[in-house]
């Protein structure tokens, strides 16, 4: 698996409500020319078995963990792409903080099996309470 911290990024890029009054986002994702829809009582995953097949079904699939978010994509080259995003768990009287960056050590680009590996590694980490403040 590629490691290309530069390339990679997954941002939001509008948050609207639809018909259902279910929060679609519109994500700017590095190595796709048009932005991707997610739906979040769709995509999001609540471990790491489906993500990839969300994934390749959707164009995104996620998965929260204790200490952030696990994401792959997949590219217009049909690269998976993945990222991890930590936040905070320390609550405060505002709820819980806001996300932190990407975690630039977990960008990577490569194979299916690539991600299936990167997931295993990442999502340990997202579930670490050690980590946990």
């Amino acid at each position: 698996m590629e490691s290309s911290k530069s390339h990679i990024n997954l941002c939001v890029d509008s948050c609207k409500p639809n018909l259902d009054n279910k929060e679609i986002l519109v994500i700017k994702a590095s190595g796709c020319a048009k932005k991707l829809r997610v739906d979040y009582d769709l995509q999001v995953c609540v471990d790491i078995a489906n993500i990839i097949s969300v994934a390749e079904n959707y164009g995104l699939g996620m998965a929260q963990g204790w200490n952030g978010y696990v994401e792959v994509w997949i590219d217009d080259n049909k690269s998976y792409r993945c990222q991890a995003t930590y936040f905070p768990s320390e609550t405060t009287r505002h709820g819980a903080e806001g996300n932190c960056p990407k975690n630039q050590e977990s960008l990577q680009v490569g194979t299916k099996e690539d991600a299936e590996i990167w997931l295993k590694e990442w999502w340990a980490k997202m579930n670490d309470l050690s980590k946990a403040k």
